[in-house]
This record gives structure tokens, sequence and C-alpha cells, in this order.
């Protein structure tokens, strides 16, 4: 009993929905983004079918070096490539961590007493480099999340507050490539991601002065994962008709297998998009270009709810033509709220920033948890 109640305390930090139980038996992970771009963010996750930055390798590879005129030559090379994303409670986190260790420092003074809330934090860097239709690069990735509930029971047990908390790193090599059928207008792409895994759990359940701190040792993992997709898009006399993006991320389901005798095997979940996007003002990537898109997001996983499956973005982007620096601008909904977001070139930096909505399931229901991302790229061929 004390063993299935740990599991299923381990469930709730992940954010799990009531199958999960099932899941963890068989070391299935809770859905949870490899790599979440700015730009997706500000699209509220939509980006299946708009793939055609250096994104693509994680959303669609078909959209790997997306072009108005391919060729073998460098067309993406950015260092460091960061990426941040927070929420309004991450600043006490970034003071709280225990130096050179992997669990959070009295998590509980992170939240004030009878809160509903949650902490989310992610850094992320991927220096890359595209040749033609190739593309490699270094993922970096350390995340962290607490989520906090207030008269919680727990395994028949009461509690005035019960937070739980987990800690993820990632780290390695990430190479894809696409391949474009001219007369057609379909591209296909392929992607490999080799990754070591580092997790870490904590439960922490509060009566009064009574803390009681359960902590799970550390889980380390590696392994392979595969990711595929498809572009198809109408040809010129049919631009009323959408484009078409398809996607299967970790082709499969990846086995993330111990490094050690004591570590366990985890697995990700594949995770189908689906989605269409129309060119309401065609052009080339460097003119003014409005797009909109229709997503649909883990569309084989029925451990999410049917309303998160479903998210709209659109984007404006004010190309070369229309001014000097070009500017991009994004809106969407998930249907948990809206999200938004923007870029801007200058010279060879990219500055972008989006802000969205996420859903964060307990115990005692789902509340929603705004999150903003910023991320700074250099592009060293300008």
């Amino acid at each position: 009993m004390q063993v299935f109640s740990r599991k299923n305390m381990l469930l709730s930090v992940l954010c799990a929905t009531s199958l999960e139980s099932k899941a963890w038996a068989s070391k299935m992970l809770p859905p949870f983004e490899t790599y979440l771009g700015t730009r997706s963010a500000g699209m509220a996750g939509a980006s299946a079918a708009v793939a055609d930055d250096e994104n693509a390798i994680f959303s669609n590879p078909a959209g790997i070096g997306q072009e108005d005129e391919p060729s073998l030559i460098l067309r993406g090379f950015s260092v460091p490539n960061i990426s941040l994303g927070i929420d309004r409670k991450a600043y006490k986190f970034l003071g709280s961590i225990e130096s050179g260790s992997n669990n959070f420092k009295q998590v509980e003074n992170l939240f004030s007493p009878e809160e509903k809330s949650a902490l989310f934090f992610r850094g992320t860097t991927f220096p890359y480099v595209t040749v033609g239709r190739v593309q490699m690069g270094i993922l970096m990735d350390a995340t962290a999340q607490a989520t906090q509930v207030t008269s919680n029971d727990v395994s028949g047990a009461t509690w005035d507050r019960s937070l739980h908390a987990w800690q993820r790193s990632q780290g390695g090599l990430v190479a894809g490539f696409s391949v474009p059928h001219r007369d057609s207008g379909i591209s296909a792409g392929l992607t490999a991601r080799y990754a070591f895994r580092t997790s870490y759990f904590e439960d922490v359940n509060i009566t009064g002065a009574t803390i009681d701190r359960t902590e799970s040792r550390v889980n380390r993992t590696r392994g392979l994962a595969i990711d595929g997709g498809l572009l198809i898009e109408p040809s010129q006399r049919y631009l009323w008709l959408p484009g078409l993006g398809i996607s299967v991320r970790d082709v499969g389901n990846t086995v993330y297998k111990g490094t050690g005798a004591a570590d366990e095997a985890e697995i990700e979940k594949s995770n189908l998009m689906v989605a269409a996007r129309w060119k309401l003002v065609p052009g080339k990537k460097s003119d003014t270009q409005v797009l909109f898109t229709v997503e649909g997001h883990h569309l084989n996983d029925s451990r999410v709810p049917e309303s998160d499956k479903l998210r709209i973005g659109s984007e404006i982007r004010l190309g070369e033509r229309a001014a000097k620096t070009p500017f991009a601008f994004r809106v969407g909904h998930n249907m948990r709220g809206f999200s938004y977001g923007g870029s801007i070139d200058l010279l060879i930096l990219r500055l972008e920033a989006g802000s969205m909505v996420e859903g964060i399931p307990t115990a005692a229901g789902t509340f929603l948890d705004r999150r903003n991302f910023v991320r700074l790229s250099v592009d060293l061929r300008n």
C-alpha cells in the first residue's frame, strides 16, 4: 500500500490525469514538450503547419531548410540560441535551489498558505547549424515545476496543503533532414534525438506546523527518439486551399533506459499533430505575410482532455519590403486562454517573446498558469 501511494504521488508531481496510475505502472511519462519554441508559444503551441524556421527540427522536420530559393548553402548558424520560460513565481525559485543539488530547498516557502498556484521555470540552449536541408544541433534543457493545492485528499489523509515538485534536465545531439518533392508540393522530414535525462521528484504535505516530506531518488535515463513529418503546400493556382502539416514526435513511443542498476526505464508516448495553415496574405518569406493555423495536438493520447487538443494561432510578418528590420506579431488560443508574442531582427540578433496559458491538472481540479518565454539567437550568416 505504501508503494502504491508513493507512485500516485509521483503521478501528481507530473500533473497527470486520472488514467496515469496505469501509465506509471508501465513507466509511461505524462505529456511534456521536449522543446517549446517561443514562436510556437506565441501561437498557442500551433506549429506543425508553420514549420519554416530553425525550430522545425522539433515541431515538424519536413520544414527543415525551408527557403525561397533552396540550395546546398549555409542557411542557419546560431550560437548560443538561448530561451527562458518563467511564470510569476519563478523568481522565488531562482533563489531557492540548493547549489549542486537536484532538489528544491524548502519548496513550501515558495507558496503562501491556502494558495492554489504553480511555479514553472525552463531554460534551454540549442546551438545549431543548417546546411541545405540538413540541420544539426546540441540541445541542453532544464525544467522545474511545482504545484500546490489546498485541502487535498492524499491516500485517505487530509492535508491543509499539498505540494508536488519535479525537476528534469536533458542534453544530447539532435539531427534532422527534409526532402521536398517540387511537383507535388510535398516535403517529408525526419529527426533523430539522442538524449541523457535526469529526473527528480518531491512531495510535501503540510497540516498546521507538521510537514511530511517525501523525496524520490534521482532517476537517470538515456534514449534515442525519432520524429517524422509532412508538409503539403497548395500550388499557386489553388492558394485558397490550406497548407497541411502532419507531425509525429517520438514515433512508436520512445524508451529511455536507465543508465544505472537502480534507475528505471521511462517511456515517452508518441504525439500526433495534424494542422491546417492558410496564407491570408501570400508571399515569399521576405514579404509581408499573414498566416492562420488550426492544429490538433496529442490526437492519439487519451490522457489529454479533448479541450486541450485544439490550438489556434496566427502570425503577421512584416518583411524586408515593408521595413528595414523585419517584425512578426503573433496571437493564438489553446482553449485554456489566449497567447501572444512577437519577434524582431536586429542585424545578426533575433529577439523573441511569447506568452501562453497552461492548464495544470491536480487532484483538486485544474487551474491555469500563464507562462512567459523569451529567446535570444544570433545568426552568424549576416
